[in-house]
């Protein structure tokens, strides 16, 4: 990266980074290497981290990896403890841009300046691309569905139309956080949907920004429970959504059960999952969110089997009397 001169240094906006934490010691490790390596002037950004009640070795590692411009919190919350964590974490920065992340994350060096660009015009969120971490068939599989999901709404996103957020990569201006009184937002298990719904009512808009210094890498669910339970959470924001939105979600979802059932009749009509595995394919090489291989190819090919069942499963367990469980706790 080309290095600054000391008068762009001095107008480089102060930056947040906020964080919670709530038993993550198999993870944090990866995060805080890629946030000592981040290239952006360390008196110029602050890393504010939240432990939120973890009873694991998180507060034990966050010490070993601090530095001068980090500060850790140490918190306890019965419920909803992401969102308060950030709500604190949030009262006691100094930036005048903000950045979120998880710490099951880990991001590229350039990702502050990256995620900064326009985020000043206006009442703007900025998203940043993620993808799963792949060490397997199950995490593939995840990978695939969580990137093409995203390069959907970064479509509808570019023409008005604003689907969702993902609090694991985001960028916000102090001036659009005081606009939706972030520290006053009610409790949710979706803050950043809670948060980009807030915005837009107010008239502002949602940007992802597909550049590769801006593309962050999380870790993958390790069981079909845990991805169920994942999805059971984000579907409290689905619910929300206007009916046309959600029935986008439907006509992807019944893909593969209509293409089935045409084949019955025409086997011809298979042809099209083909075709679709195609264009996914081109448009994640395109975007840098996957590399090409047979393999991976036929990973595509299968993606609507995975996502009907996941799909189908969280759905039916979102409308039943089901509890899912998320950071330790259960909600409703």
């Amino acid at each position: 990266m080309k290095e600054r001169s000391g008068v762009e240094e001095e107008m480089l906006p102060m930056v947040s980074i906020l964080i919670s934490v709530r038993n993550e010691s198999t993870n944090l490790r990866r995060l805080c290497v890629s946030l000592q390596e981040l290239n952006y002037p360390t008196d110029k950004f602050e890393i504010l981290i939240g432990d939120d009640g973890s009873d694991d070795d998180s507060l034990a590692i966050l010490s070993e990896y601090a530095q001068s411009h980090w500060r850790i919190f140490s918190y306890h919350h019965d419920v909803y403890g992401k969102q308060q964590t950030l709500k604190k974490l949030y009262q006691e920065a100094k930036g005048d841009v903000f950045l979120f992340t998880d710490a099951d994350m880990s991001i590229p060096s350039g990702w502050v300046s990256t995620m900064l660009r326009g985020v000043d015009e206006g009442k703007v969120l900025q998203l940043g691309l993620t993808k799963v971490r792949e060490t397997g068939w199950f995490s593939v599989f995840q990978s695939i569905d969580w990137v093409s999901n995203q390069l959907l709404i970064k479509w509808l996103s570019d023409r008005g139309m604003f689907l969702t957020a993902w609090g694991n990569n985001m960028c916000l201006s102090k001036s659009t956080l005081e606009a939706v009184r972030f520290e006053s937002l009610p409790d949710s298990v979706v803050e950043d949907v809670s948060l980009m719904r807030t915005m837009i009512r107010l008239g502002g808009e949602v940007r992802v920004n597909d550049d590769v210094e801006a593309i962050a890498i999380t870790q993958a669910e390790i069981s079909f429970k845990s991805v169920i339970q994942q999805r059971m959470r984000w579907l409290q924001g689905v619910a929300e959504l206007p009916i046309r939105y959600s029935l986008l979600a439907f006509v992807k979802i019944l893909f593969l059960p209509l293409v089935l059932f045409l084949s019955f009749y025409q086997p011809v009509w298979l042809l099209l999952i083909l075709a679709k595995a195609l264009v996914l394919t081109l448009l994640l090489y395109k975007n840098q969110l996957l590399n090409l291989s047979f393999n991976r190819f036929v990973s595509i090919c299968f993606i609507d089997l995975y996502e009907v069942a996941i799909y189908f499963s969280s759905f039916a367990l979102h409308v039943l009397p089901v509890k899912f469980e998320w950071k330790g706790r259960k909600y409703r």
